[in-house]
């Protein structure tokens, strides 16, 4: 599912240049092509999910569309 999800998400980036993609420290194996296409447009907030909320939602107001990766 998580590399569906990336591939979709990556996918649709090429097109939409507002789409950005946070990540809390992982996923490695998974997230390096949507790092790789777009650096400028991917975060790796470390292992501190709530400030990857925070600056999602900083990004969001801002017009961005956020995605953030991590596991429950």
């Amino acid at each position: 599912m998580r590399n569906t999800f990336i591939k979709h998400l990556t996918k649709s980036a090429k097109d939409n240049e507002k789409i950005v993609l946070i990540v809390g420290d992982l996923g490695y194996s998974v997230v390096e092509e949507f790092q790789l296409k777009f650096p400028n447009r991917f975060f790796n907030a470390g292992i501190s999910e709530q400030n990857m909320a925070s600056m999602a939602a900083g990004l969001a107001s801002e017009g961005f569309h956020v995605f953030i990766y991590s596991i429950a």
